[in-house]
């Protein structure tokens, strides 16, 4: 302790290892070791506490997290927590680190006690849990977290700008060295990061990273196993995406909520594969917004074949975050009160498309195989549009687009229209036209899929 003003200022030094906070070697990114956002979110909690004797779950506001706590492995990090009461219960914090040579604030935030309610928020949505397994799937390589933090246990929804998960409530590991007091005062700090990293899933091209949070309503440890995690974006400013998050009891009581959760991408993944299949419908909803301009709700399952509509109906009761039923059309197509959508099969995968009221909407997968007759199944006027777009790729893929552009036209009732080139982007979309709609397509690698997948999604010129 280096300062101790009673009930008005405090400041206190910890220093952080592997040996002491083994979490640190959870929390490995481009080597290095950081100190997590809620291990700091915890010490300032304690370090207000321990100045104003207060206790139960606090309210934080103005949460920032301006520069990371870095640990070199091996090594050790000095960090001083400076608390000021500034009025009746409301205590400002800040840690800083000897890697600045403790003249900037790292992370700050105000502490406010006792937390006032929580406000209520919409029901969080009922589906199934999806077919992911983020121990084998995701932590390790889309998610850079360790053991302690590996608390996602199952999505029920991905969406781009809505993703709904479960969380574990308990870590199976200590998070402090065996000679240290292990005592917290606020959930399981495991809990509280799959909170943000779980939100992931929404910009699946890029590694996020906490900012900010405007204002974060703490809960102690709940009694019940998991907890439900309904995180919504507000707003996207560049490489900033703003959510509120919400943190339910499996029987729907609210627990913990987060304000205006600022994450920033980093570590540009640019859309390559190989991608866990459930992941595809968030990078294809924000790449169509860009490529094709508008919105419209786009989901990736994966499932057999010979199950085609029950996997239809799953993937648009996600993309429509609603449960529907599901009419077909003589000609097969499906259809859906108050939206237009559209269903596809191929690859192992289903996609789906959807958009509220009536449009112009179509799509396709297809996997880009090797075949002899490309000039017979894609006729004469297709097969000079499949070699000038295998001058920049494979001809077996080029052919695939070409053919899943068709299939998307064939959906949309056009017949006998030649497609033209519009344009390509750097990042591998090719855009066609057909008439008075255009198709977006794509070409990646999916996990466990020998082969590369192609995607297409048709709009109306006005969409």
């Amino acid at each position: 302790m280096r300062a101790h003003y009673p009930g008005i200022e405090l400041v206190t030094e910890a220093d952080l290892s592997s040996g002491a906070d083994p979490y640190l070697d959870d929390h490995l990114l481009d080597g290095d070791l950081l100190f997590p956002a809620v291990l700091g979110m915890e010490a300032m909690t304690q370090v207000a506490f321990a100045l104003t004797g207060h206790d139960g779950p606090p309210l934080l506001e103005n949460v920032e997290f301006l520069r990371p706590i870095v640990v070199r492995p091996g090594d050790s990090t000095t960090i001083r927590m400076a608390a000021l009461q500034t009025g009746p219960g409301v205590v400002d914090v800040v840690i800083r680190s000897e890697e600045t040579g403790f003249g900037a604030d790292h992370f700050r935030a105000r502490v406010r006690t006792p937390r006032p309610p929580v406000a209520d928020v919409d029901g969080t949505a009922e589906h199934p849990i999806m077919t992911v397994d983020p121990g084998s799937e995701l932590y390790g390589g889309f998610l850079f977290q360790g053991k302690r933090f590996q608390q996602l246990l199952g999505y029920r929804l991905v969406r781009a700008r809505r993703a709904v998960a479960e969380l574990g409530t308990r870590s199976h590991a200590s998070w402090f060295a065996t000679f240290l007091p292990q005592q917290q005062l606020l959930a399981d700090p495991g809990t509280r990061d799959a909170a943000m990293h779980a939100i992931q899933c929404c910009v699946p091209d890029a590694t996020l990273l906490p900012q900010s949070v405007e204002k974060l309503y703490l809960s102690s440890t709940p009694d019940d196993e998991y907890v439900v995690m309904d995180a919504r974006e507000r707003q996207q400013d560049g490489d900033s995406y703003v959510y509120d998050v919400s943190l339910s009891t499996p029987d729907g009581r609210l627990v913990e909520r987060w304000e205006g959760l600022t994450l920033r991408a980093v570590r540009q993944r640019q859309g390559a594969g190989p991608w866990v299949p459930a992941l595809l419908g968030p990078c294809l909803e924000r790449s169509l917004e860009r490529v094709l301009g508008g919105r419209r709700a786009v989901v990736v399952e994966p499932g057999p074949a010979p199950d085609r509509r029950t996997h239809t109906r799953v993937a648009l009761s996600r993309a429509l975050e609603r449960d529907v039923e599901v009419c077909y059309r003589p000609d097969g197509k499906p259809e859906v009160g108050g939206a237009t959508v559209s269903a596809s099969h191929g690859a192992g995968l289903t996609l789906a498309v959807a958009v509220p009221g009536t449009a112009t909407l179509t799509c396709d997968v297809e996997t880009a195989v090797r075949r002899e007759g490309w000039a017979d199944l894609l006729g004469h006027h297709q097969i000079a549009l499949r070699d000038l777009l295998a001058s920049t790729e494979d001809e077996h893929v080029a052919g695939a687009r070409v053919w899943s552009a068709l299939e998307c036209v064939r959906k949309a009732g056009g017949t006998g229209q030649a497609l033209a080139l519009e344009r390509r982007d750097s990042d591998g979309w090719v855009v066609l036209s057909a008439g008075d709609a255009r198709i977006a397509t794509w070409v990646t690698t999916v996990e466990d899929r020998a082969d590369p997948v192609v995607f297409a999604v048709l709009v109306g010129k006005e969409g």
